[in-house]
């Protein structure tokens, strides 16, 4: 049996290793990327991603990857929002929490894209409501300092409010996590009970046989795909969506 080739795709800074010839929207799908995209035939358009330099776009469900790519879901990300009225509480030794009124919303779970003077990186909307975008900054970053600007990161996308879900993280997002958690349970998503570590020591056997539409896995690193899919398979778990929830700090 011939080993297939695997390819790199970077998409906003999160890195997937799809196989050769894989269709690059099915591909980041099933590996937890978030992109618009519904008519699955290249007509309606929604599923365009960009090309990070040259901002050419590309149909995504009509791209079959055999190259590397790095790629954005927005062209020209522009920082350009600079909020002004937002609270910030201390979160952990690693995070402040920020909530923010901004001039758009975001669903549960989309990206937050942030901007504090030389420094950017990448969240998550961690509210339920559409009230004010919330989400976990660096605590080294002064606000005082410097002026916190977000891009524009609205997309058509949304939770299903009758699916299941787990929550997988590391010890450095916990506090991140049980939010996150909480937020679900706001929205009507049955989720588990606890919030489950991505590298306990042991299974857990209250998963055993399990089945959920989505596991989130939050997590301050990039996290495999194949230790993932080990963690799931350790524990007896099925999980229809698996969606990385990482943090990216540049």
């Amino acid at each position: 049996m011939q080993n297939v080739p695997s390819v790199t795709i970077t998409l906003d800074e999160q890195r997937y290793t799809l196989d050769a010839q894989e269709n690059l929207l099915q591909g980041l799908l099933k590996r937890g990327a978030m992109i618009n995209h519904s008519c699955l035939a290249g007509v309606c358009r929604s599923c365009r991603l960009y090309d990070a330099k040259t901002q050419a776009p590309l149909l995504s469900c009509q791209t079959q990857v055999s190259d590397p790519l790095t790629l954005v879901s927005q062209p020209e990300r522009r920082y350009d929002l600079a909020v002004d009225h937002y609270h910030v509480a201390p979160l952990s030794d690693k995070w402040q929490w920020i909530d923010a009124t901004t001039p758009f919303s975001l669903e549960l779970a989309q990206p937050v894209l942030w901007q504090c003077g030389a420094r950017q990186g990448r969240a998550f909307q961690c509210a339920a409501n559409h009230e004010s975008v919330q989400f976990a900054l660096p605590s080294d970053i002064d606000l005082t300092r410097t002026t916190l600007k977000l891009a524009d990161t609205r997309a058509r996308f949304s939770l299903d409010p009758s699916a299941q879900a787990i929550v997988i993280c590391d010890d450095v997002c916990l506090t991140i996590a049980q939010a996150f958690q909480e937020s679900l349970a706001e929205l009507g998503i049955a989720a588990t009970d606890q919030v489950y570590a991505l590298h306990a020591e042991q299974p857990y056997a209250a998963l055993n046989f399990k089945r959920f539409d989505y596991a989130f896995i939050i997590s301050s690193t990039a996290v495999s795909l194949t230790s993932i899919e080990q963690w799931l398979q350790n524990n007896r778990v099925r999980v229809e969506q698996p969606t990385y929830l990482t943090f990216a700090d540049q």
